[in-house]
């Protein structure tokens, strides 16, 4: 895990200039098409007869599930499939990605009743974690997003912020805010479109 070179807590404004974000993205703004896709992805996955007979499930079948989504969306991210692997971990742990194309959660959470949407937005957070990676490495794969926003992230990778050592910094830099915000918004579109 990475760790930055500044000690202290950082305010937001402090971190949008240390990571020198482009003017015309908003620090929690979320592309919309991207986020649409990925409840669409959710709602074949996880449909309502999945959710209400999840805690019956067989911990593989829960895997198989929470695999199925994550590589669809990688797919449909533009880069490529995304494999989940749940597993025991520490308490304080949801998930995390290792960088190379794999989401890692917490079987505990996963296999535990009542925490499926808490599972299922850890999945979208580092799903997108591996897409601010791909854009940061290939940016000219993703001509939509805007100008210096892929210099941005990567600048944020060389410098990430552990949560260990400042958890306000860490939770405050551009890419776990957008982790976050696109996380957030594909939950609360599947949520809404699976209401009656």
């Amino acid at each position: 895990m990475m760790t930055n070179s500044f000690e202290g807590t950082m305010n937001l404004d402090e971190l949008n200039n240390m990571y020198d974000v482009p003017e015309d993205y908003t620090l929690g703004e979320y592309d919309e098409a991207r986020e649409a896709e990925a409840a669409e992805i959710m709602e074949e996955v996880f449909p309502q007869e999945i959710v209400e007979n999840w805690d019956d499930l067989s911990p593989e079948a829960h895997e198989q599930l929470l695999d199925e989504f994550s590589a669809r969306l990688g797919e449909r991210l533009g880069i490529g499939p995304v494999d989940t692997v749940v597993e025991p971990m520490d308490p304080s742990t949801f998930g995390y990605t290792d960088g190379n194309g794999t989401i890692h959660l917490n079987a505990e959470y996963v296999d535990t009743p009542g925490h499926l949407a808490a599972v299922l937005n850890t999945s979208a957070h580092e799903t997108r974690h591996l897409f601010q990676q791909e854009v940061a490495a290939h940016p000219e794969d993703f001509p939509d997003l805007p100008e210096g926003l892929a210099e941005a992230w990567a600048d944020n990778y060389v410098n990430y912020i552990s949560a260990e050592y400042d958890p306000e910094g860490y939770a405050y830099q551009p890419i776990e805010v957008d982790a976050r915000a696109y996380a957030e918004g594909v939950i609360d579109r599947y949520l809404y479109d699976m209401m009656p």
